[in-house]
């Protein structure tokens, strides 16, 4: 069992404890419920992505249409699957985590190979949720001007300040994490 955190709608943090696989199952959505999230957002004129983990996301988010597709940042060395979804077309939006310079290069060159220009480079603070002393968003500056690419702000915080003033630093997209 794990000891985690959930941040109330109230802003106050609740203890939870349970085991790994009863907490990922319990939040896994079933193959329609995605497809019924991508048609609420096709009719809400909403871009849709999913972040894909396998060759089974990359099928389903194939199926749903959807322009984009977000590599997690503990797969950014999985260089076999990021290259199965370059082939795609879609715009690969690369979760940077705790990644190196060397590693987010790397990814970049493999999209490239297979013909892959769509990059999206996204920063995306360690931990849920962020704490403010980890957040560096002169950061989003770096890897724009390092990679030329746009680059997302994939916000952890418990809080809708940083994703503002991600904007100001340069953002190109903002993903917001919400919990109940």
């Amino acid at each position: 069992k794990i000891n985690y955190k959930i941040l109330k709608r109230n802003g106050h943090f609740q203890n939870k404890k349970e085991s790994v696989y009863r907490l990922i199952k319990k939040r896994e959505l079933k193959d329609d419920e995605w497809l019924e999230l991508k048609k609420i957002a096709d009719r809400n004129k909403i871009n849709f992505f999913a972040t894909v983990f396998d060759e089974e996301g990359l099928d389903l988010v194939k199926k749903m249409k959807c322009n984009s597709i977000k590599i997690a940042s503990s797969d950014i060395n999985y260089h076999q699957f990021i290259s199965k979804a370059a082939k795609t077309k879609f715009s690969i939006q690369i979760d940077t985590g705790n990644s190196t310079i060397a590693e987010i290069e790397q990814t970049i060159k493999i999209i490239k190979k297979q013909n892959n220009d769509k990059i999206i480079i996204h920063y995306c603070p360690t931990g849920y949720p962020a704490e403010n002393e980890g957040i560096n968003l002169n950061y989003i500056k770096y890897l724009k001007k390092k990679f030329g690419y746009p680059v997302a702000y994939s916000d952890h915080s418990t809080n809708l300040h940083y994703s503002h003033m991600a904007i100001l630093y340069g953002a190109s997209l903002i993903e917001k994490t919400l919990t109940e």
